[in-house]
């Protein structure tokens, strides 16, 4: 806020160190050699793992009868029926994103 600012306050978000600073977990996640992305907050339709929800909830919905009982044999029946195949198509969940 403005009073922060007058007394000499400053959000260490904005300093140039702070900004370079990686996560501890990114570290070491790039220490063995693999890549780390993150995610924008807010923007599932970035994340693969979207798809995989989206088949199994369209299986929940195509076999379900509205009562709780069914639905607790549904849910690990329609988790289990997505495969790979269903979210390693080859095409991006967000037309900027490009799957390799």
């Amino acid at each position: 806020s403005d009073m922060l600012h007058a007394l000499g306050f400053v959000p260490a978000t904005g300093l140039p160190d702070f900004l370079a600073e990686k996560p501890l977990f990114q570290v070491i996640i790039e220490k063995e050699g693999h890549k780390c992305f993150f995610l924008p907050k807010f923007h599932c339709e970035l994340n693969p793992i979207e798809m995989v929800w989206g088949q199994a909830k369209q299986y929940f919905r195509q076999f379900s009868d509205g009562t709780f009982p069914k639905a607790k044999t549904l849910v690990p029946e329609a988790l289990n029926q997505v495969t790979g195949q269903h979210y390693n198509t080859g095409r991006a969940p967000h037309p900027d994103v490009v799957l390799i």
